[in-house]
């Protein structure tokens, strides 16, 4: 018996009536299909539409990475967006051994994840953009200019490319004594750097480089910059070290400081042990300063460490500490190095905001703190041979103010309920020494200072408690 199946029928809903405007309410038709579907009829098949396949990123080079230098860009990219230390590591190194091995520039580029479907060139100029950036110049005494760049990327800025660049050159080909010169300096170049990106704050490792030999070279500048869309731990670094003066600038989460001593102050201590006792007074002074003004303890240390470093450079000898005043100083009696403070002129500065908490971890206190001291040291000649006079001044200045919660208590400004304190110093030493034919015949001290502590107590925004407590005086010092 033969069976035959029919097409089967199945009811497909009808489309919705809308009704006409301004007649009556249209009705659904009447039960019954409406249309119909009948199973076994083909309909066509959609056509499929394949993504095309995505080029994967790929690593790109300015120049094919055959050489050390590049293997170690490649290990350093991997450290790029954390430590900066990490990032940097052995690259400066490299790049002065390398011109001071070969006498021959070098640079070389790395993306890390290039975009096949961009021009190389305009992916290379994107490394720059937002870059952490390092540079340094040295200029030597016989006219030659090296510089050497480092930028690394971490892509997230509009515009950026992740990636490291790298260059070192110089302006003429170097001496053989120079390129020797120049290795000697590396190792100094790397702790700096080193130290500078270094975990969650910055530290100033200047010992070696500010040690080593720079009798070929007239001036190092070396500078560090960090645009961060955050508060990065650095956001800038500058040193200077020339014949005249050594300098650094510092800005980072902690605050600001700045630095500078002069290279050719005549009666600045040269023996070792005198000059080191000179820096542990002035560096006393700062921490007193700072407990007075309630300074950041990280600013604080970086301060120290950076005026200790560049005070505890002996005297250069150089044209620019071998003229008049030199000769000066060698007519005055010994006694008068023993009067004077034993350190290089100097200005030096800090200031940065201040945050403490209490043994819970909550926000007790919150404040500004900024610090300035000076030195400035005259040499005057008198009409006859062994006559002369020299006035030191010394000048140092402190405002602090800071808002503190009342019995370890969370600082919150907004309830009103905390204490204000602030503090304004100023003060100056003066020293003058008058030698006549060579033998001391005068030396005063005058010790001035004007001062003011204010203290006032808030209850619910209103001013409940107010002191304030001034500390002026004067006073002079025969010394002989």
């Amino acid at each position: 018996m033969t069976v035959s199946l029919a097409p089967i029928a199945l009811p497909v809903a009808a489309p919705a009536v809308r009704p006409q405007a301004g007649g009556p309410a249209a009705h659904a038709p009447d039960s019954g299909p409406s249309s119909v579907l009948r199973l076994g009829v083909a309909a066509a098949a959609p056509a499929l539409v394949y993504d095309r396949p995505a080029i994967a990123p790929v690593a790109a080079w300015e120049r094919p990475p055959q050489d050390a230098i590049s293997r170690l860009l490649q290990g350093s990219s991997h450290a790029i967006g954390a430590r900066l230390a990490d990032t940097w590591k052995g690259l400066s190194g490299a790049l002065l051994g390398q011109l001071a091995a070969t006498g021959e520039g070098y640079s070389q580029s790395l993306i890390t994840a290039a975009d096949p479907a961009l021009p190389l060139a305009q992916q290379l100029a994107g490394l720059q953009r937002g870059a952490v950036s390092v540079s340094l110049q040295l200029h030597t005494r016989s006219g030659q200019t090296i510089q050497l760049s480092i930028a690394s990327n971490d892509g997230t800025q509009p515009g950026a490319v992740r990636g490291l660049q790298v260059q070192v050159d110089s302006s003429a080909p170097l001496g053989a004594a120079e390129r020797q010169a120049l290795a000697a300096l590396s190792g100094g170049v790397e702790r700096v750097l080193a130290g500078l990106g270094d975990g969650q704050e910055p530290v100033l490792d200047l010992e070696e480089l500010l040690g080593a030999d720079r009798s070929l070279f007239a001036r190092l500048e070396l500078q560090v910059s960090n645009p961060a869309a955050d508060k990065p731990a650095l956001r800038n670094f500058a040193l200077h070290l020339s014949d005249a003066e050594s300098r650094l600038a510092l800005e980072g989460a902690s605050g600001r400081l700045a630095v500078r001593v002069d290279g050719a102050t005549p009666l600045a201590a040269s023996a070792g042990g005198q000059r080191q006792a000179a820096i542990a007074r002035l560096l006393e002074q700062v921490d007193a300063a700072a407990e007075r003004g309630h300074a950041g303890a990280a600013l604080v240390g970086l301060f120290k460490s950076g005026l200790a470093q560049l005070h505890g450079v002996s005297p250069a000898d150089s044209p620019a500490t071998a003229g008049k005043p030199v000769q000066l100083a060698a007519t005055l009696p010994a006694r008068v190095r023993e009067l004077v403070s034993g350190l290089a002129d100097f200005d030096a500065e800090f200031s940065g905001d201040t945050v403490r908490t209490n043994r819970f971890g909550a926000v007790s206190e919150t404040g500004h703190a900024a610090y300035r001291l000076s030195q400035e040291t005259e040499l005057r000649a008198g009409r006859n041979e062994g006559d002369a006079s020299v006035v030191q001044a010394q000048r140092a200045q402190l405002t602090a103010h800071w808002l503190k919660a009342r019995n370890e208590g969370m600082l919150i400004p907004e309830a009103g309920n905390h204490d204000i304190h602030r503090v304004q110093e100023d003060s100056l030493r003066r020293t003058t020494i008058d030698a006549v034919q060579g033998e001391l015949v005068s030396a005063l001290r005058e010790d001035s200072q004007a001062a003011l502590r204010v203290f006032i107590r808030l209850v619910e925004h209103r001013e409940t408690q107010r002191e304030e407590t001034p500390d002026n005086h004067y006073r002079v010092t025969q010394l002989v």
